[in-house]
């Protein structure tokens, strides 16, 4: 009887029970309950006083739905237990601890719990239903702003501090448990393995692991549970941090195994390594809430808010970057035995050294002494080589005299004597050898433009002219071209027999290039005009002033059609290959293509998040490049207005993008010191990026589009930027105004090329 009474069968199927059944079901039972509850197939639309809509999240404890509640006529979120009324008690104990911990929360930062219940053996509880990505979502294309996430942190930071003062630890905080709502404002959810600060149980069963170890401290991932407090919260915090500013975590290995032994014995790699646009000072203060040892981090969340709230209002931090000694000292405490073994081999080296040392010393005094002797020799030979080239000078041969003491500095790069005289023979005679005499103007020449054939040059100058000059002989071949103000620009026709000229007289003019006459009446503006270009027929002009750009024609200097106009100034205008359209970028943060014969806008504006500085049609005319101030650089479709790629992105803003002959590639230039090679149809990299010491503010192709001419820039003087390489001129304003030309350099466009001074 007494073994009958102890044989149990299951209640669903009737087989006979072992002793560790669950619940009183048979494990076939369990296996199909469990799978029958993560089926949508079997969910009912109604639970309780919720209708359910969908399921949004599923994790190791629970799955959430959207949820309508029915009583209220409100959308919420319901998170329910996994396996209902036959989960393990700790399980259900877990459960309740998330629902107690988060209902007794009230913050704007972390998500509101409605309802706690249960309902037919089922655990829930209901919150607010948050529409919107989380963190992880939101950074996994790019990593955010430095700013941005800060403030994000700052916020997460302060609800977190929020929660240690009710006595909770949130022990699972990383970027997939905070959401980011319609007023972009973080929050903060799933409290499944909370702690209660009072409480002293755990529910965490010993050997086992509980949380995500690419975002867990060093304690946790130990299971100390001694050590585990808020300083645990504010590592996590770090972590995410990190994973904003980066796009990924402190820690990532191919097991679980491998990011474990990571978080407790390595250091995480430097931010500004993996991105150097982060600030250093908030590389800091992420790295100090990352400290292996708590009490090295910050000691609560809102200190570390405070802290991002210091680097927000750019005021000085507290935290101070970890030096080369003391990471070799923490490096020693976690590897005591390789850290001793170094020390008795560098005391080894040490002592072998000064015995080298010892016996160099030795040599060195001997050579010392063999070298006065090669330099008193050497003096007397170079006193004879300086008197020989006085010779020359006696003899006024001044060329060979140059010439000879040349080549003793470059024999003797050191010899002071030689270098001050050779200076002085080219300070007090004249060696240089023009080509022609100056193109000399009354003040300041703003720009120079050779004529198609190359046989003249077009200077416009601060002295209110423009001039046409010989190229050869250097004498005026026209009278001064006048206005009533400074002349900005002046350019030939394509045909080389006009000349069209901008000033700050508010006028473009139209000249005979070879009478220096007036074609047609003044085109009049209510603004200086900086800009002018002819169309490939020469039949017109395109000009830019303020912010509108407008089209004349140039045999009777008559305005073709309305000006072009943009809600800020105009940076650049340009018609296309054929001449049936223009192009304009402006500082209203557009580029805008318009038919060149109506005026008309041919499509939707090409939008950018800043400034567009410059745009360029390609080859064929089908499309369109622009560079930004918001850091990047876009291809368009020139007929539709939309973008053939993803933006082509820099770390700085960008001051120019260029097509190169064929249309096949895209050089654009930054304040992130590099200019980039892109592919036009993918939009991806084609090389390494061209890195300079400075900011790049100008780069083209070639003609053959084998070279790369990148203008680079220094210091902090305001004004005018120009620089020429070779035979072509380049002029360029940086769009700060505050950076002068230092630099070029000539790069081959394939990947396989070499730099060239």
């Amino acid at each position: 009887m007494e073994a009958m009474s102890q044989t149990r069968t299951c209640p669903k199927c009737g087989a006979e029970l072992p002793g560790a059944a669950l619940e009183g079901l048979c494990p076939r039972c369990v296996a199909r309950l469990a799978f029958d509850f993560g089926s949508p197939r079997t969910r009912l639309p109604y639970f309780g006083d919720y209708e359910l809509l969908e399921e949004i999240a599923r994790g190791g404890m629970g799955v959430v739905y959207r949820a309508r509640q029915l009583s209220l006529n409100r959308v919420v979120a319901v998170k329910m237990i996994l396996f209902g009324q036959f989960a393990s008690r700790d399980f259900v104990q877990r459960f309740r601890t998330e629902s107690e911990a988060a209902a007794n929360l009230h913050h704007p930062n972390i998500v509101a719990i409605h309802e706690v219940g249960e309902h037919e053996g089922q655990h829930y509880f209901s919150m607010d239903y948050v529409e919107g990505r989380n963190l992880a979502e939101l950074v996994r294309e790019n990593p955010l702003p430095a700013a941005r996430a800060a403030k994000y942190v700052q916020a997460i930071a302060e609800a977190i501090q929020y929660a240690h003062r009710q006595g909770v630890l949130h022990r699972d905080l990383k970027p997939s448990n905070v959401l980011i709502d319609a007023a972009d404002r973080p929050q903060i959810t799933d409290f499944g393995l909370a702690k209660l600060l009072s409480d002293e149980s755990d529910l965490t069963v010993t050997g086992q692991l509980l949380g995500s170890p690419n975002y867990m401290p060093p304690e946790q991932a130990a299971m100390k549970r001694e050590q585990i407090g808020p300083p645990s919260d504010v590592y996590s915090l770090g972590a995410i941090l990190y994973h904003l500013l980066t796009g990924r975590p402190p820690f990532v290995g191919e097991t679980l195994h491998d990011v474990v032994l990571q978080v407790l014995n390595h250091e995480p790699v430097a931010l500004r390594v993996l991105n150097p646009g982060v600030p250093r000072d908030l590389d800091t203060v992420c790295l100090k809430c990352l400290e292996k040892d708590p009490p090295r981090r910050y000691q609560s969340a809102q200190e570390l808010a405070d802290e991002l709230g210091r680097l927000l209002r750019d005021e000085p931090i507290r935290a101070r970057p970890v030096g080369p000694a003391e990471k070799l000292w923490r490096w020693s405490r976690r590897n005591t035995k390789v850290a001793g073994l170094a020390g008795s081999l560098t005391l080894v080296f040490a002592l072998g050294l000064s015995g080298v040392i010892w016996q160099w010393r030795r040599a060195e005094h001997n050579a010392s002494e063999e070298l006065r002797q090669r330099q008193r020799t050497e003096a007397t030979l170079e006193r004879m080589e300086i008197q020989r080239a006085e010779d020359f000078f006696t003899a006024d041969n001044s060329a060979a005299g140059v010439a000879h003491l040349a080549r003793v500095l470059r024999q003797h790069p050191a010899n002071q004597v030689v270098a001050e005289r050779l200076l002085s023979a080219l300070t007090q005679r004249s060696f240089a050898l023009p080509v022609t005499a100056p193109l000399q103007h009354d003040d300041r020449v703003r720009s120079a433009r050779f004529s198609p054939d190359g046989q003249r040059v077009v200077t416009a100058s601060d002295d209110k002219t423009a001039r046409v000059w010989d190229a050869h002989t250097g004498q005026p071949l026209t009278g001064p071209l006048k206005h009533d103000a400074a002349v900005l620009f002046a350019e030939f026709s394509p045909d080389g027999q006009r000349v069209v000229t901008a000033s700050d007289d508010k006028t473009a003019r139209v000249w005979d290039a070879r009478t220096g006459q007036p074609v047609t009446q003044p085109l009049k503006h209510h603004d200086p005009v900086f800009s002018a270009q002819f169309s490939a027929d020469g039949q017109r002009v395109l000009t830019v002033s303020s912010n509108m750009a407008r089209v004349w024609d140039t045999r009777t200097g008559q305005p073709l059609i309305e000006p072009l106009r943009h809600d800020d100034n105009i940076d650049s205008a340009q018609f296309s290959p054929d001449g049936q359209q223009v192009l304009t970028a402006s500082d209203d943060r557009t580029a805008r293509v318009w038919n060149a014969r109506t005026g008309r806008p041919l499509l939707q504006p090409m939008k950018h998040d800043a400034k567009v500085y410059s745009a360029q049609f390609s080859p064929d005319g089908q499309r369109v490049v622009t560079a930004s101030l918001d850091k990047t650089a876009r291809v368009w479709d020139a007929r539709t207005g939309q973008p053939l790629s993803e933006p082509l992105q820099h770390y700085e803003l960008v001051t120019s993008a260029k097509f190169s002959p064929d249309g096949r590639r895209i050089v654009t230039c930054s304040d992130d010191n590099t200019a980039r090679v892109w592919d036009a149809r993918t939009g991806r990299l084609v090389t390494e990026p061209l890195k300079h010491d400075s900011a790049v503010v100008f780069a083209q192709f070639s003609p053959d589009g084998e070279r790369i001419l990148a203008v680079s820039t220094y210091g902090n003087i305001r004004g005018e930027i120009s620089k020429s390489c070779g035979r072509r001129g380049v002029e360029k304003r940086h769009p700060e105004g505050d950076k002068k030309t230092c630099c070029h350099h000539t790069m081959a466009a394939q990947p396989s090329g070499h730099l060239w001074n």
